[in-house]
């Protein structure tokens, strides 16, 4: 595989762990009485009492390491 399609690969793999987690929190939240929307980052949230969730991934272990 050319590193251009692992480098194309890699990305969609993230892309899709992200959306995973992103729905993984939001119905935890959810299912907790919480309200959640995800935004792009730089967005303002708005005001009142609010909790922001917000990171990356540095590493991906594909194994059972």
């Amino acid at each position: 595989m050319s590193d251009t399609k692992v480098d194309a690969e890699q990305t969609r793999v993230a892309h899709d762990t992200a959306q995973y987690l992103y729905l993984k929190v939001g119905s935890a939240l959810i299912a907790k009485g919480y309200n959640e929307i995800c935004q792009k980052r730089g967005v303002p949230p708005g005001t009142g009492n609010i909790l922001i969730v917000e990171g990356e991934f540095t590493n991906i272990s594909e194994g059972n390491g």
